[in-house]
């Protein structure tokens, strides 16, 4: 189970949120937000990210 602030990033994209979005929504920085989202596509893939992969929730 990801830790309570990892979820409270990994909610926002849900919600249409972008990387500079969820910092600003929960006062982390952009760098905060790729490694929540870096460490739960890791969890969840069971592997690192694939070549090129920044963390950075795009549109």
């Amino acid at each position: 189970m990801a830790p309570a602030r990892e979820r409270e990033v990994l909610a926002l994209p849900a919600q249409g949120r972008f990387n500079a979005g969820i910092a600003t929504a929960l006062t982390l920085g952009d760098s905060a937000v790729g490694k929540h989202i870096d460490h739960a596509t890791v969890e969840t893939h069971g592997s690192e990210p694939s070549v090129g992969w920044d963390g950075r929730v795009m549109h």
